[in-house]
């Protein structure tokens, strides 16, 4: 998952701090941190339940 964080006038956040909380008890939560121009790239795996 990638993206840009911004502010209401559409100015980068740098250096925000973007997090991935799971459901289940038994994963960890992911996080990433903005660059200068606001972009993140933030890897997320998903497990297959069948």
């Amino acid at each position: 998952m990638s993206g840009k964080v911004t502010d209401t006038i559409q100015n980068p956040l740098p250096y925000a701090n973007i997090l991935a909380i799971p459901k289940a008890d038994d994963q960890n939560v992911k996080f990433a941190i903005t660059e200068n121009d606001g972009s993140y790239n933030l890897i997320l795996i998903t497990r297959m339940c069948i």
